[in-house]
């Protein structure tokens, strides 16, 4: 059936040479049945006993590694879409992407598989993905978005099927070619139950006596394929003991951490709740990839400063419903020492228009038994993209909670040109003092920020250079209702890529801070209300890391509140 398949081929080069015809042959095909679509892909080299691999993990580091992924749009919605991939070693990494790559999910973990095998001329892949896992109209012949990419380590290669510009990657939906499916069957009943079942006994004896006690609790999640393109989760007594642990962060600001969600029930087409990400991934400015605010953060719910809160139930539809993108969420936590019983509601709606233009709304909704206790969000967002360079976007957001009335909007409004040497982004944002998203994440409030940023990367491929970098950012804080400067940052930044992944960068650092009270920086240190100054360098290098030894060194000096720091870091591993 391989052999009858006709092969996908002619890779085009992204690096180091964008446009030219990639240097390691790779052919893919595809075959499907009933249940199944799999992927072959024979990576063709020249250099079998040099093939790098570093890591084994599900989840592994695509850029140190020989690898081949698939992105797979299979609405054809121009918009959407799956990224599955693997390296000589048969380890696996997967994400869901939205909002044209601009949103995406890594810690979605679909339902597929894939077996590698290394012969004296090649690496061949064989993908075997389940037709329940992807999501797509539900029969007859099929049109998918398709792009594949192929990453030859040793010679720091990347090569696409589908050409794409140096300014984006394998995850440009809009970008994709066309894969055509003559014709698939019906997905059939979609449908995923997990149940769980907890006991626990004990027995005291004492004097001849024992008191017994048993305790049990049960609960049930289901995920349901409603249609070809929406997806139904419901959730009873929800458990989330096979949640993977956060990511220990030390805080030395007096504003909170963000950290991502990781519990399944939510992850699932979580990119369609985004709202006014950044135009600019690389510029940095926010947290996480969130910018200054996220309206609806779903870690809110069934967690209460890093403490569990029994949830009853609930229940989540998301999806496409033709050029729309919809998502709604509904779920009720019980009372916990003496905090009341919350009901937790959100909307999403998004309109795709001509693929360059997009519009949305957004509504969250937290109310407890207390009718007197409840906070409410409404906002509408827009995204348009004109010349496939410039991007500009912008959002208005209102919240209504007791005792808060007036002064309880926030906007933004960014404009970024995204080139393959230059990028550029100037941006506005404001959250008015009793601006209040209690089912958001924001780290500041009462702010109006004011951000420019420019980075140059011209190309040189030579001498062992990729390419020398350039940047600048600029970031100015003052109190919205105060009117007065409480943060400014000035960020110079310059560095050379080598043309075998390793970099060399420096940043130097201008900043001020002013603290209107006090805040404690640890339990026993606390930092005084006043004005202060920072100015800081660091220095990074990172070598190889394909190699068998490889590491990192940085270094960093200058001011830190009222004192000075100067961490440094080496490692080899």
């Amino acid at each position: 059936m391989w052999q009858a398949a006709p092969p996908a081929g002619q890779f085009i080069q992204w690096e180091p040479r964008p446009g030219q015809a990639a240097t390691e042959p790779t052919e893919v095909r595809f075959l499907y049945d009933d249940d199944n679509l799999y992927i072959g892909a024979i990576c063709y080299e020249s250099d079998v006993d040099n093939l790098r691999i570093t890591e084994l993990n599900e989840g592994f580091n695509g850029t140190e590694n020989d690898g081949f992924g698939i992105t797979l749009d299979t609405l054809k919605d121009e918009r959407s879409g799956f990224f599955v991939g693997t390296n000589p070693a048969g380890a696996k990494r997967d994400m869901q992407i939205a909002n044209d790559g601009f949103a995406m999910n890594q810690d979605w973990d679909g339902v597929w598989d894939v077996r590698v095998t290394v012969n004296g001329e090649a690496w061949i892949a064989e993908f075997v993905i389940p037709l329940k896992t992807l999501r797509f109209a539900r029969s007859g012949l099929q049109e998918w978005g398709l792009n594949m990419v192929r990453r030859v380590r040793r010679k720091s290669e990347d090569s696409h099927w589908s050409p794409l510009p140096r300014r984006y990657r394998v995850n440009r939906i809009s970008m994709t070619g066309t894969l055509e499916v003559v014709e698939v069957g019906s997905q059939g009943p979609n449908l995923k139950v997990k149940p769980f079942v907890t006991t626990a006994f004990s027995q005291i004896r004492r004097d001849g006596t024992s008191d017994n006690d048993m305790d049990f609790d049960g609960g049930l999640d289901v995920k349901y394929g409603a249609t070809s393109s929406l997806t139904l989760d419901l959730t009873y007594r929800t458990a989330f003991s096979q949640v993977e642990a956060d990511q220990q962060q030390v805080n030395l600001t007096r504003f909170s951490l963000f950290f991502p969600e990781k519990r399944e029930f939510f992850l699932e087409n979580t990119g369609i709740f985004g709202f006014g990400q950044p135009l600019n991934r690389f510029g940095g400015g926010g947290f996480r990839g969130g910018g200054d605010l996220i309206p609806f953060f779903s870690r809110r719910i069934g967690l209460d400063s890093g403490n569990l809160v029994p949830i009853v139930g609930g229940a989540r539809l998301t999806g496409q419903v033709g050029s729309y993108d919809l998502g709604t969420l509904a779920m009720k936590t019980e009372s916990l020492d003496g905090t009341p019983s919350n009901n937790f509601l959100v909307g999403r709606l998004k309109k795709n228009i001509f693929g360059n233009l997009w519009i949305g709304a957004i509504v969250t909704n937290r109310d407890s038994t207390d009718p007197e206790d409840y906070n409410r969000l409404y906002g509408i967002d827009s995204r348009l993209r004109l010349l496939q360079k410039l991007e500009i976007g912008s959002y208005l957001l209102e919240s209504d909670t007791p005792g808060e009335e007036g002064q309880n909007r926030a906007q933004q409004f960014e404009t970024a040109w995204l080139g393959d040497d230059l990028t550029v982004t100037a941006g506005y944002f404001e959250a008015q003092k009793n601006f209040n998203p209690e089912m958001g994440f924001m780290p500041r409030g009462d702010i109006e920020k004011y951000s420019g940023n420019i980075n140059w990367r011209p190309r040189i491929n030579n001498h062992g250079i990729r390419n020398v970098f350039f940047g600048g950012r600029v970031d100015y804080l003052e109190s919205s209702s105060l009117d007065e400067m409480e943060t400014r940052r000035q960020t110079f930044t310059g560095g050379i890529g080598f043309l075998n992944n390793a970099f060399f960068n420096f940043n130097v650092n201008r900043g001020f801070e002013r603290l209107a009270e006090p805040f404690d920086i640890r339990d026993d240190i606390e930092m005084p209300a006043g004005d202060y100054h920072f100015n800081d360098i660091n220095i990074f290098y990172n070598s190889d890391r394909s190699k068998a030894i490889g590491g990192n060194i940085f270094v960093n000096f200058g001011d830190f509140w009222n004192g000075t720091r100067s961490p440094s870091e080496a490692s080899w591993p």
